[in-house]
C-alpha cells in the first residue's frame, strides 16, 4: 500500500537523487546542490510513499504536476503536465509508479483539471494507463545548404527573456486553432523556454521581424558532435507561409559554423515539399506527447445536437475506478451532462476505451480511427452521428516537460 503525499522541504535533497538518477545517469552519483526555488514555482512535487512510513522515510518514487494553458476546442484551457516521473532501481518493478500516475491524476481530477498531458519515457506502459498518443512527430535532419534561400522581406532578431510578450504574441497567433497549442506564462518563458533549466546550455532565440513586427521565431541549442556542430531547434513558430519560410532561411545560412540542422515538425507540415533538394534530407517519425481525461465532463461541452440523446456509453478505465463503467449523456433542458450510469446497460451504445475517447474529446483521432484502431465500438447508426460530435482538430503540442 501507498500515499501519494507533497515532497516535504526535508525530502527535496533526495527528491533531486531521484530525478538525477533518473535522467542524467551519466553524471554520476552527484551530491545535489540545495535548491533554492523550493517548493518550485513553475510545478508542484509529488511522491509516493509506503504505507506506514509517513514522510519519516523517502519517497519510493516522484513526479511533478505541472500547470499549462492549452488551446482546446475552441478556447484555451487549464491542462496537467505530468513530468519527471522517476522510480529509482531499489524500488522498481512493483506497481510504484502504476500508483504515482493513479495519485496525479486522481489530484488533477479534484482540482477540476480534465485533461492531463505526458512525455513518456515508453508509449506502451503509458498505454496500459489509460494515456494515448496526441500527435506524432516529424523530425527532419540536412546539411544548412539543404535548407531554402529564399529573399527575406524583414530582418532576424536575437531576443531573450525581456522580449517574452512580443514572442507569446507569435505564440498565440500561431497556435490558434491548434489542439495543445501552450500559450506560455511570463515565467515559463524566462525560466524555461530561454533558461538553461535542463543543464544543456541556454539556447538561443532569434526572431523575424517584418514591418516592425515580429512574425515567426526560432528556439535552438548548438552542441559539438564528432562530425561537428550540430544546430537543433526546440521550438518554431510562424504567423504565415512566408514568415516560415524565411526562419527556414535563416536556418540555412549557418553553413559556415554547423555540419547539421534537426527540425521538428507536424506530419502534416511536409518541409520535403519547402526544400530545393528533398533527398538532401532525412526524416523520421516518432510518437509524441500522450493525453488522457480524468473526468467527462468535458464531453458536455462538445455539439450533441446531431445524436439522439441519451445515449449510454461504456467507458474503460485501468486507472480510474470512477471513469471505469456506463455513462449517460443526455440533455437536460437543453443543457447536456454526462453522469454514470445506475443501472447498466446489457448492450451500452458506444464501447470506447479512456485513451480513445481522450484522443476523439481532443480531436486526435476521429470516430472511423476508433473503431478501426482504438478498441471502440458503437451500433452502425451511431457512427456517422458520433463523427459530428469527434471533430478532428490539429494537434500539436511543442513544449516539453
Amino acid at each position: 500500500m501507498s500515499e501519494f503525499l507533497p515532497i516535504p522541504n526535508d525530502h527535496r535533497m533526495e527528491y533531486q537523487r531521484i530525478l538525477g538518477y533518473a535522467f542524467s545517469p551519466a553524471d554520476g552519483p552527484v551530491v545535489q546542490k540545495d535548491v533554492d526555488d523550493w517548493p518550485s514555482s513553475l510545478f508542484d512535487a509529488r511522491g509516493v510513499y509506503r504505507t506506514g512510513h509517513g514522510e519519516e522515510k523517502p519517497p519510493v518514487s516522484v513526479c511533478k504536476l505541472y500547470s499549462l494553458d492549452a488551446w482546446i476546442r475552441g478556447e484555451y484551457r487549464q491542462i496537467g503536465g505530468l513530468g519527471g516521473v522517476a522510480t529509482p532501481p531499489e524500488h522498481r518493478q512493483q506497481g510504484y509508479a502504476r500508483e504515482l500516475c493513479r495519485g496525479a491524476v486522481t489530484e488533477y481530477r479534484d482540482n477540476d483539471v480534465s485533461l492531463v498531458t505526458l512525455w513518456p519515457f515508453e508509449t506502451g506502459f503509458y498505454r496500459t494507463l489509460g494515456w494515448e498518443t496526441a500527435n506524432r512527430i516529424v523530425t527532419y535532419s540536412m546539411a544548412p545548404d539543404a535548407l531554402p534561400s529564399a529573399a527575406v522581406d524583414g530582418r532576424f532578431v536575437p531576443l531573450s527573456q525581456t522580449d517574452w510578450e512580443d514572442l507569446r504574441t507569435v505564440e498565440v497567433a500561431a497556435g490558434t486553432d491548434v489542439a495543445l497549442s501552450v500559450r506560455r506564462s511570463q515565467q515559463w518563458w524566462e525560466e524555461r523556454t530561454l533558461a538553461n533549466w535542463d543543464g544543456g546550455g541556454r539556447p538561443y532565440c532569434y526572431g523575424y521581424k517584418r514591418h516592425g513586427e515580429l512574425s515567426g521565431y526560432l528556439v535552438f541549442t548548438v552542441e559539438e558532435t564528432e562530425s561537428g556542430e550540430s544546430l537543433s531547434v526546440q521550438h518554431i513558430a510562424y504567423t504565415d507561409e512566408q514568415a516560415f519560410e524565411a526562419l527556414l532561411t535563416f536556418l540555412g545560412r549557418h553553413g559556415a559554423q554547423i555540419e547539421t540542422v534537426s527540425l521538428s515538425l507536424p506530419p502534416a507540415v511536409d518541409l520535403f515539399a519547402r526544400v530545393p533538394r528533398p533527398d538532401a534530407i532525412s526524416a523520421s517519425v516518432h510518437s509524441g506527447p500522450m493525453v488522457r481525461l480524468t473526468t467527462l465532463s468535458p464531453l458536455a461541452s462538445l455539439d450533441w445536437t446531431g445524436v439522439e440523446l441519451p445515449l449510454t456509453m461504456s467507458v474503460s478505465d485501468p486507472l480510474l475506478d470512477s471513469l471505469d463503467g456506463q455513462f449517460v449523456v443526455k440533455s437536460d433542458g437543453g443543457k447536456i451532462t454526462v453522469s454514470a450510469r445506475e443501472d447498466p446497460l446489457e448492450e451500452p451504445d458506444f464501447d470506447v476505451p479512456i485513451g480513445t475517447l481522450s484522443q476523439l474529446y481532443l480531436g486526435a483521432a476521429d470516430m472511423e480511427t476508433a473503431l478501426r484502431v482504438g478498441g471502440a465500438d458503437c451500433k452502425e447508426s451511431l457512427v456517422e452521428p458520433l463523427s459530428t460530435v469527434f471533430t478532428p482538430a490539429f494537434v500539436w503540442l511543442q513544449e516539453f516537460f
